[in-house]
């Protein structure tokens, strides 16, 4: 059975993570399961945490079925976020997550938000 992607009212018991500056880092943890029927429950996940003032980290260990509209999602969070002055950063992702990245042809994309 699928994992469900958290919705708002789970976004507030995600783990958090403290920054250089003290401040809080949202952890966003990505279900296994990224298809087209995910994507409104992500669209819900990566509002909640644009507002954070620290940036955004994402796991994607557990990501078995990645979307291109899902990562269209990704790519949209992560340009708010430099437009912020802020990062988007995959710290974990499944080999499934990063070969439909590549396949999409956002290797540079993945590079950038991969980076230490």
């Amino acid at each position: 059975m699928a994992k469900r992607t958290k919705t708002k009212n789970d976004a507030a018991s995600d783990n958090e993570k403290k920054d250089e500056a003290g401040g809080t880092t949202p952890v966003l943890s990505l279900p296994d399961v990224l298809d087209t029927s995910a994507a409104d429950d992500l669209y819900a996940l990566l509002s909640d945490s644009l507002t954070s003032e620290n940036g955004i980290e994402i796991d994607a260990s557990d990501v078995e079925r990645p979307s291109s509209p899902c990562a269209q999602l990704l790519i949209a969070a992560g340009q708010h976020q430099e437009q912020r002055g802020n990062l988007l950063r995959i710290k974990k992702m499944s080999d499934e997550f990063r070969g439909t990245m590549v396949l999409l042809g956002l290797n540079e994309q993945l590079e950038k938000w991969s980076a230490s």
